[in-house]
């Protein structure tokens, strides 16, 4: 079988120029062992090809074989040819490759792995495909980046490029961060299906029991019976949903349609805190240095994300309200998702600090801490604390505390969210009636 093809010197937006081949409208097979027959301009031969372009076919897997008749080939393009899915091995014969063109085809999921080792890529487009999943570092250790394309897609639309004459929308570390946003998001959805499925088995034992109760009396069984069932076949239904899509989120196939694979991921980002290399930024306290990746601290901490998305140049901040220990808890929160639990850990500062670095998860696990802390020494403060980081929870179960210290003392309900009301009526109570531990 012959390929027809046309053979023509190819014009780039940015200036260059190519000598390429174009095959259009055919079949194309996995293996490519067969001859592309077409006019070569004069004077030019296979050797003279750098590009081949799959235009308007029907692709079902990128195809092998290529740089056997094209020696010297570095860009690849098939484009509108109803391609499904892609794998790093489908490219390791284009390692060496220095542009990629995969648009308006059928794409849902590009694995991490795509472009590994692959460090002469400075082009790459996915434009108009079905992308659902990107994982997030499929942009690692590509350095000659000067276009990358995700824009039109189902959950995608970010556009890099150097050039001008490209519609760029993005800067380069705006796609990274779009494709780590999106991942966080995803781990939300799936801790939020869990949280869910836990809450459903509960109800769904305590409508089994309450079920069993009304069996043993059967005058108020008839007609009861049927909705009970009725209620428990729909538990059944939903709960089975949700181990379905949380079956999904940890098992994924290339091509799902849900929330892909996240396994092992947050292990991957524990492990970058011990690895220098690629960190890229500075947090200095006193004469204690942290070196951390900008982009964890754009995605996990929103007070330094504002201040690195409107100062992306900056490389070091200098904290004076937050001790060396603290900030180590906090960078190690953020690098590994995981709560600090120490009973010397001082949890009050630690609330204080997640308060104003505005990192929600952290400062709520502290907050229940510090709950655990309370006494009639400090009540007081943290009640003032949690006024001014506007935490309700830990507000309102100070505030009842304190009454509970305090019986006698008649607090109004709406004191809670004005401690200096509450203040004054502390210092209002006669000597004798105080406890000596109670500092104001």
């Amino acid at each position: 079988m012959n390929f027809f093809c046309e053979f023509a010197e190819f014009t780039f937006k940015h200036g260059g120029k190519v000598y390429g081949c174009t095959v259009k409208n055919q079949h194309i097979p996995e293996n490519i062992d067969l001859n592309f027959q077409g006019l070569h301009w004069f004077g030019k031969s296979f050797l003279d090809v750098q590009d081949v372009q799959f235009s308007d076919c029907t692709v079902t897997k990128v195809p092998q074989g290529l740089t056997r008749i094209f020696p010297n080939l570095r860009i690849l393009c098939i484009n509108n040819s109803k391609l499904k899915k892609i794998s790093k091995n489908d490219l390791i014969e284009y390692r060496h490759f220095e542009t990629f063109f995969f648009e308006q085809n059928e794409l849902e999921f590009l694995p991490g792995d795509l472009f590994e080792d692959f460090q002469n890529i400075e082009w790459m487009s996915f434009f108009g495909n079905q992308l659902e999943v990107i994982e997030y570092n499929i942009l690692d250790g590509l350095t000659k980046l000067k276009f990358v394309c995700f824009t039109l897609n189902q959950n995608y639309d970010k556009c890099y490029s150097v050039y001008p004459d490209y519609d760029s929308n993005a800067s380069l570390e705006d796609v990274k961060k779009d494709l780590l946003d999106k991942f966080f998001s995803r781990h939300k959805m799936l801790t939020d299906l869990r949280d869910s499925l836990k809450i459903l088995v509960k109800e769904k034992v305590e409508l089994q029991a309450a079920n069993e109760k009304l069996k043993v009396d059967n005058d108020l069984l008839v007609g009861f019976e049927k909705k009970m069932y009725k209620d428990i076949l729909k538990l059944r239904n939903t709960q089975k949903k949700l181990e379905d899509e949380i079956e999904e989120l940890e098992n994924p196939e290339p091509n799902c349609s849900k929330v892909q694979h996240l396994s092992g991921i947050f292990g991957d980002v524990k492990d970058l805190i011990k690895d220098d290399k690629f960190k890229d930024f500075e947090i200095t306290v006193g004469d204690e240095t942290f070196r951390v990746h900008k982009f964890l601290l754009i995605a996990r901490c929103l007070t330094l994300s504002d201040i690195l998305i409107n100062d992306p140049k900056i490389e070091c901040i200098n904290f004076t309200y937050i001790s060396a220990d603290i900030i180590k808890l906090v960078v190690d929160f953020i690098y590994t998702d995981e709560f600090p639990r120490n009973k010397d850990i001082n949890y009050l500062q630690l609330f204080i600090a997640a308060s104003r670095l505005k990192i929600a998860e952290l400062q709520n696990f502290s907050a229940t801490k510090v709950f655990d802390q309370i006494n009639a020494e400090n009540a007081l403060y943290i009640l003032k604390m949690s006024n001014k980081y506007n935490h309700a929870w830990l507000m309102q179960q100070t505030f009842n505390k304190i009454k509970e210290i305090r019986p006698k003392i008649e607090l109004e309900d709406e004191w809670a969210k004005q401690p200096g009301r509450v203040e004054a009526a502390l210092k209002n109570l006669h000597e004798s009636d105080l406890d000596d531990k109670i500092i104001l």
